[in-house]
């Protein structure tokens, strides 16, 4: 994945998980995410909670990425 879409996932991740909802100017990369995660059961059925869950698990993701690579979060 591009660091650019990397980092625009962990941003919506980040913004989610704080609360901060911007005005619904969705990304690209965030909606394939999410299909990608969810596969074909993405729809209106899709409960908050498996949606912080994919979203837990992307910030999970993003940590383990850059730690293996060294890169500082911050």
């Amino acid at each position: 994945m591009e660091r650019k879409a990397f980092n625009s996932l962990n941003e919506a991740a980040l913004q989610v998980q704080s609360g901060i909802t911007p005005e619904p100017e969705t990304n690209e990369a965030v909606l394939e995410y999410f299909d990608n995660y969810f596969g074909d059961n993405l729809n209106e059925d899709t409960s908050d909670e498996d949606i912080m869950n994919a979203v837990y698990d992307l910030i999970d993701l993003t940590e383990s990425v850059c730690d293996a690579i060294g890169l500082d979060e911050n």
